[in-house]
């Protein structure tokens, strides 16, 4: 899953922080699909520049 995620932050990464956030969290939504989220789940994202 790790790769998974990793590969999506790196396809997100040409978008601005704000669409980043909203397309991180349909990209979740639709991998957890109607599974009940039963771990936490923690994304810092750090604006450089």
């Amino acid at each position: 899953m790790s790769k998974t995620l990793l590969q999506k932050i790196a396809d997100f990464a040409h978008l601005e922080i704000d669409q980043q956030k909203s397309a991180l969290l349909s990209a979740f939504d639709e991998w957890r699909g109607e599974n009940e989220q039963i771990d936490d789940v923690c994304v810092v994202g750090i604006r450089i520049g």
